[in-house]
């Protein structure tokens, strides 16, 4: 379950196509694929791909959280249902990404003390119901959860998604992306060291 605050369904199933297709992306949003006969296969073919794949997409911006909490129950219950031991089958949820949906969810509060309690709240609904979730946040220009440190309270994993630098991609090769992700805090197992990534 993708729970999505900022893009709608329709923008998503664009970007996932152009990445499954490897057909970029201002081609595909103008419709200019259709006059290459090349990208016309590649964009039928991601299509298939696309449309079977078990992604549910539901587009979350400016609703409360108890209603995300909802819809999440819903889900579970409609989708993945149980196996014989009365557990969840195998699933994600991926919540992208937390913040203040609107400004009089804050009251009496900071930000902070708001974006704690939402964490609270999901870390609530993953022990209760034993699912797995990713929990995507903001980074602030210090590498740090932007206005929520109350959020690493309750994670059991903390990485950052970033580019690497030229040296980086030289040293890794072509077929390792462009891409680095580093874990700066987890729960459990060993950690990395500070200049590794994955």
């Amino acid at each position: 379950l993708y729970l999505d605050t900022e893009l709608s369904g329709e923008y998503q199933r664009l970007r996932l196509g152009a990445s499954i297709s490897k057909v970029p992306i201002d081609f595909i949003e103008t419709g200019r694929w259709r006059s290459r006969v090349d990208y016309v296969t590649k964009i039928k073919e991601a299509s298939d791909v696309v449309t079977n794949l078990p992604i549910y997409h539901t587009y979350i911006g400016g609703q409360p959280l108890h209603r995300s909490l909802s819809a999440m129950r819903y889900w579970l219950t409609k989708y993945v249902g149980r196996n014989a031991d009365g557990d969840f089958n195998d699933c994600l949820i991926i919540y992208d990404y937390i913040k203040l949906m609107k400004e009089s969810e804050m009251g009496k509060l900071t930000e902070w003390q708001v974006l704690g309690f939402q964490a609270t709240q999901l870390h609530d609904f993953v022990t209760r119901y034993n699912v797995p979730m990713l929990l995507l946040a903001q980074l602030n220009r210090e590498n740090q959860i932007a206005a929520a440190d109350r959020i690493l309270w309750y994670v059991s994993n903390f990485s950052i998604l970033g580019h690497k630098d030229q040296e980086e991609v030289e040293e890794d090769g072509p077929i390792a992306g462009n891409m680095k992700l580093r874990t700066m805090l987890t729960r459990y197992g060993p950690g990395m060291g500070f200049e590794d990534y994955l």
